[in-house]
């Protein structure tokens, strides 16, 4: 009976159940006439169907009534779906729930393009007459909950709204839990977004039940991608927190997916609990995602979040809080206890600040508080909580990436009443670096900043440190502020402009509490400050930048610094308040407690890293040190400075030029442009200030002159000794206050670049270009250069003149070598050195004694007859034609590689020289030459080595001629000689081609040598640049080699050239044959031109060689030739015996790719070196040719060849191929007398016997 009884009294408490399962059925429930609740009511929605609400742009207005509503899906699973038809309006509709009791359940619902108008409201059910802030005309929602007891929101989405999706103003008790508000829906018009939270004062009604406090928890909720796309009704150039102040009365404004907005100053309380929730791509104009402010609110209001998640969040306006925008404006309000009006803990803040579409960065969170202060505010009264927070990629342009706090005061005063508490707090790789480049904005920005906090507390926990890292900017910025610092802190690999770690302004302080473990690690900054940078510019008293929080702390206090770097100065800490200031006492601390507590608490600390404001400038070098230097040059001055501990610091130098005997007069001269001032680094023990001096005012020159040096921060003058130099040889004064090139230089080769800072000319590596004072005029002097006199490489491309000489160096190291080479001086290297001769066989100067002339003519005496005993001997003749591509080879070899291998190679060492030298013995030898130094008497002279040059050839054919003579008178000479006496003649005289011809050039070649100060360059004999050309020495050397050369080469040439032609005649043939038939013996019929094409081919070589001085272009066209030669040599084979025709084409062909590939090399700037040694490896092939050529005449003469032939003859029938080789047949033949001969043929017969030997008919 009692459970009856009590089942009756509850059945008029339980609602009425309504299942709406059509789809206008809710819209006839809800919104067809002002709904007053007349008793609890539960609706169920259909999930099955969409509930259309039809848009008519008003609000379905319901009054509670102190009643129930709950509105739920049918389904567990599913959401009911509403649905506001659009239409042609602006607005669809929105649903308005209020009264003053009473409570409502929203469940599993659906709602999608709703929201409409709230002026279509009753203006009691929103609007308050007590409020500071009212909604406008274009505000909308789609959820207007008003005044409501209780209320719970549980997995509801809004999607596609206009206006706000809930308006929630005054609930004493609110739940929304998995609440989605997504994709705002922005009308033309529209104002408002995501969530609003409005408190202001009560408004008196009869039901009214007043509450002691309103408590609104958001949980586990979604607010994605809601947007703000209109500008209509922005007040321009003011944010949130500023239109506040400036308007007395203002409208409502709204972030993207939260707003607080606190306007009650009654004694309700609200309490805002924000857990577990994702705001992501959320943007409006004054702040981006939560927008929180307090208007003179209870003082127990707060906003509470945790465990919440911020990414890609931001501001479309200038405004600041991407992710949160805080603003607090207590006014003239009393603050008697303790107040924490935000608390943020356990979240995650990451890439907020930017995003498509916006010119601005807005950073993560932005705090803002605002009062009139009459210093009667206890200390640290407001207090924001931060607790366990992780900031990534946030941006902002300048400062306050993560965090941008600020305490205005009125009057501007110190702020006594606002504090901050940063516990275990985490920040990596701010801002985002992507996006400042997108914005061309690569100034670092600080990562917290903070303005006027009195105190801001840094704690960190050994499990959970306080990390800084990897961040790109100040991550501590203060301006009159105070930063406490306890606990685990770890700042690691900042970088910043100053102050990676702390940049401290405005009287900002560091004070340290006990058990502090800070560690600063590879932090890196531009200027001053590696870690900690500390600077006031206020004038009044100095706060020292490091204090105790309590006096007895510094025992168990410690900042660690490693590998920290500064450009400036203080790699770990720069602070112009680390000595010579006070304490929070305003008690000036003396200097020797200062270093003693400096000691205490900073570990691993070097000289250079700790660094105050610059006290005094010393220079690292001798006071009385004089610099010498010429116009447009450099000194180097060595100087440092240090700051009131005598530690390095930097300062700002500026450097005036004086008169020394009057520092009044400053002198004319002035600095390269880069070079008005300089900044001495406090990072080396010395810095070098590097000045480079310019003039044009001559008399200041050779004078001694003053340097006065000063630093800004002090009165400190330092005094440095000049001399400025006229300019050197070679160089000129110019308009720019420069010693340049001489127009002489200019005008010589524009490839030469002069360099007053060293006073040396730079040239290219392969040019062969002397330097120096003319020898009789003593005035500035250059020329191009023998290739054998001067060193020459390919790293010497420097010319330096001094007192001692003219010398090479390089740019690229340190070497420095003589400019002429081999002991040589004098004009264009033309001479020796003193009690140095010239020499045969080199171009090289020796050291040569008096006594040695006898060795050296006693050397040539049996070289001689040695010569030409070999040639009749072994037969080594030009008509065995085995030697005449060796003699060709060798005779182009003497002008295109013996010249190359005489070039000096200073890169050689002895064991690359042996090879060398052995080719071009070799290759001197078969010219007639020496090939290797040998002096003959001290004092001898380029004019009589050219001169006595020339007896060796005529001593040789005197030999023969002597042989010859004697031939007439004894018939054991005769039988010994005769019968090879004009082969042999001819063949000496060939040898002696080139000697002569090139003794020829050489004494007709000249140099000019151009002279500074004199237009007509001065004419000299090429090889010796003293000699004048055409002096009298000179003419004597032209006229007797003229003579000497001509009596020999011109016989040879017309015998050579005329000589088929002179044979015509009866008269001269007895005369001409046989030298004619010694030359053309090895030539095919017909074909006797090809020894003259060969010997014009070389007299062309030569003169062109020599006139060229190395001009590509001649180059090329005998290249042209040459291969002319070839193709018509291979299709002609002038040659009677084919292995003399293949002979020849093989070397010619060797000669042609010895050409090819060392003018490649040549080209593409080899060095000396891999040239010479091309030459030298490319020229043994050819030496064993010639070694197998000797031993085959060796077998010829002893008779021993036919036995080596007739090992082979079986196979390869070779005996009739071999030119010399005769078959042993015997038979009669009568010789026909001289005159029966036929003008054309070999006419063998009528020759010598060596002819007839050693030709096969």
């Amino acid at each position: 009976m009692y459970r009856f009884m009590l089942f009756l009294l509850a059945l008029p408490l339980v609602p009425a159940a309504v299942f709406v399962n059509t789809s206008h059925q809710l819209e006839g429930i809800l919104c067809n006439e002002t709904k007053i609740l007349t008793d609890n009511l539960f609706l169920h929605l259909d999930t099955s169907i969409t509930h259309q609400i039809t848009s008519n742009g008003v609000f379905c207005p319901i009054n509670m009534n102190h009643y129930s509503l709950t509105i739920t899906s049918d389904s567990n699973d599913s959401f009911a779906v509403i649905s506001c038809t659009p239409s042609d309006k602006y607005w669809t509709r929105g649903f308005a729930f209020y009264s003053t009791n009473g409570s409502l359940t929203m469940r599993g619902l659906h709602f999608t393009n709703c929201g409409t108008n709230l002026t279509t409201l009753h203006s009691n059910i929103i609007n308050s007459t007590t409020s500071s802030i009212y909604f406008t005309k274009y505000h909308a929602a789609v959820l207007v909950l008003t005044d409501i007891a209780s209320i719970t929101v549980s997995n509801v989405t809004i999607m596609k709204y206009s206006g706000f999706a809930i308006v929630a103003v005054n609930l004493p008790y609110a739940v929304f839990d998995y609440l989605e508000v997504s994709y705002s829906q922005q009308t033309q018009f529209g104002i408002g977004s995501g969530l609003l939270l409005l408190f202001f004062n009560r408004i008196a009604r009869e039901t009214t039940n007043d509450q002691t406090q309103y408590q609104v928890n958001l949980s586990n909720s979604i607010f994605h991608e809601n947007t703000i796309q209109t500008h209509h009704h922005r007040i321009r150039n003011h944010c949130a927190g500023m239109m506040y102040r400036r308007l007395s009365n203002m409208p409502v404004v709204n972030a993207a997916a939260v707003t607080i907005l606190f306007t009650q100053n009654d004694t309700a309380p609200a309490i805002v609990r924000i857990l577990n929730n994702s705001f992501t791509f959320n943007n409006e104009y004054y702040a981006g995602a939560m927008l929180i402010l307090s208007s003179n609110s209870s003082i127990n209001s707060k906003t509470i979040i945790d465990g919440s998640y911020f990414e890609h969040n931001f501001v479309q306006y200038s405004c600041k809080g991407g992710a949160i925008s805080a603003s607090f404006f207590f006014d003239r309000r009393m603050l008697t206890k303790r107040y924490n009006p935000l608390v943020i803990t356990n979240s995650n803040f990451k890439s907020n600040g930017f995003g498509d579409g916006t010119i601005w960065t807005s950073g993560a969170i932005a705090v803002i508080a605002l009062k009139h202060i009459d210093g009667s505010e206890p200390k640290g009264v407001v207090a924001i909580l931060f607790h366990y927070l992780k900031f990534e990629h946030n941006t902002s342009p300048k400062s306050g990436t993560c965090l941008y706090a600020v305490s205005n005061t009125f009057p501007n005063k110190s702020s006594n009443y606002f504090t901050i508490f940063f516990d275990s707090i985490v920040a990596y790789s701010n801002p985002n670096l992507t996006v400042k480049g997108l914005f061309s904005n690569f100034n670092p920005a600080s990562i917290f900043h903070f303005d006027n906090i009195i105190d801001v507390f840094i704690n960190g926990s050994v499990a959970k440190p306080g990390n800084f890292s990897h961040n790109y900017g100040a991550v501590f910025e203060l301006l009159r502020s105070y930063a406490v610092l306890e606990g685990h802190l770890l700042f690691n690999a900042n970088i910043a402009n100053h102050g990676a770690g702390f940049l401290l302004i405005e009287d900002s302080v560091i004070f340290l509490k006990k058990g502090l473990k800070a560690h600063f690690t590879s932090n890196t900054v531009q200027s001053l400050g590696g870690a900690i940078y500390s600077v006031n510019d206020l004038n009044k008293e100095a706060k020292c930048t490091f204090q105790l929080y309590f006096n007895e702390d510094d025992k168990n206090i410690s900042l660690t610094f490693s590998n920290n770097t500064a450009a400036l100065a203080g790699n770990s800490v720069y602070s112009t308040n680390l000595f010579d200031c006070y304490n929070k006492d305003s008690v000036k601390l003396h200097h020797g407690t200062l270093v003693k507590m400096y000691h205490a608490i900073f570990k691993n600390i070097f000289p250079s890293d700790i660094a105050s404001n610059a006290k005094s400038m010393h220079r690292c070098m001798n006071k009385d040190d004089l610099h010498e230097i010429y116009p447009g040059g450099s000194i180097h001055i060595p100087l440092n400075v240090v700051d009131l501990n005598g530690s390095l610091t930097y300062g700002i130098l500026t450097v005036i030029p004086v008169e020394k005997v009057n520092f009044f007069k400053k002198l004319n001269w002035w600095f390269s442009d880069y070079q008005g001032s300089f900044i001495i680094k406090g990072k080396k023990n010395c810095t070098t200030v590097n000045l480079t001096i310019h003039t044009t005012d001559v008399t200041t020159l050779n004078n001694e002159s003053l340097l006065l040096l000063s630093i800004s921060q002090q009165n400190t003058i330092v005094e440095v000794r000049v001399k400025l130099k006229s300019c050197p040889l070679g160089f000129k004064l110019s308009a720019t206050g420069s010693c340049v090139c001489s127009d002489l230089v200019t005008k010589f080769n524009r490839q030469i670049t002069c360099d007053i800072e060293n006073n040396t000319f730079i040239k290219p590596g392969d040019l062969n270009v002397w330097m120096g004072n003319l020898t009789k005029r003593n005035n500035f002097s250059i020329a191009y250069c023998h290739p054998s006199y001067c060193n020459i490489g390919s790293e010497l491309d420097l010319i330096q003149l001094n007192s001692m000489g003219s010398y090479l160096g390089s740019t690229n190291s340190t070497i420095s070598l003589p400019l002429c080479y081999g002991s040589r001086a004098g004009d264009a290297c033309g001479e020796c050195i003193p009690k140095y001769s010239v020499v045969f066989g080199s171009t090289e100067c020796k050291d040569c004694s008096s006594s040695f002339w006898p060795f050296t003519i006693l050397l040539y005496i049996i070289a001689g007859p040695l010569l030409v005993l070999l040639l009749y001997t072994l037969n080594l003749t030009l008509t065995t034609g085995t030697l005449n591509g060796i003699i060709f080879y060798a005779q182009i070899a003497n002008i295109g590689i013996v010249h190359y291998l005489d070039i000096p190679c200073n890169e050689c060492t002895d064991k690359v020289m042996y090879p060398i030298k052995f080719v071009s013995v070799f290759i001197s030898w078969l010219n007639l030459n020496l090939g290797f130094p040998l002096c003959f008497y001290n004092g001898m002279t380029e004019i009589l080595k050219a001169g006595l040059s020339l007896l060796f050839p005529v001593y040789l054919l005197l030999i023969v001629g002597l042989l010859i003579i004697l031939s007439r008178y004894s018939v054991k000479i005769s039988n010994r000689f005769s019968h090879s006496s004009i082969q042999v003649l001819v063949t000496i005289v060939h040898l002696s081609f080139t000697k002569l011809l090139q003794s020829v050039l050489d004494v007709f070649s000249s140099a000019e040598i151009f002279i500074e100060g004199i237009d007509v360059p001065k004419i000299v004999w090429y090889n010796n640049g003293f000699i004048e050309y055409n002096s009298e020495s000179h003419r004597w050397l032209m006229v007797v080699t003229s003579i000497v050369a001509g009596l020999i080469l011109i016989p040879y040439f017309i015998i050579m050239l005329l000589g088929n032609f002179l044979l015509k005649f009866d008269k001269l043939r007895e005369y001409i044959r046989p030298f004619y038939e010694a030359i053309h013996a090895p030539y095919r019929r017909n074909k006797w031109y090809w020894f003259a094409f060969y010997q014009l081919f070389v007299l062309l070589t030569y003169v062109s060689e020599t006139s060229s001085k190395g001009r590509v272009p001649l180059f090329l066209s005998l290249l042209l030739i040459y291969h002319l030669l070839l193709y018509l040599q291979t299709k002609s084979a002038p040659f009677r015996y084919k292995i003399l025709n293949w002979l020849n084409l093989m070397i010619l062909l060797a000669l042609n790719f010895v050409f090819l590939v060392s003018h490649f090399m040549y080209l593409t700037d080899v060095s000396p070196k891999q040239l010479v040694m091309f030459f030298a490896i490319a020229n043994y092939p050819i030496i064993a040719v010639f070694m197998m050529i000797i031993a085959y005449h060796i077998l010829l003469v002893t008779n021993k060849v036919n036995r080596v032939l007739l090992l082979y003859q079986k196979v390869y029938q070779l005996k009739e191929r071999f030119p010399g080789f005769k078959k042993k047949k015997q038979y009669n033949q009568r010789r026909r007398p001289y005159y029966g001969c036929s003008d054309s043929g070999d006419y063998t017969e009528a020759r010598e016997p060596l002819l007839e030997q050693t030709l096969i008919n």
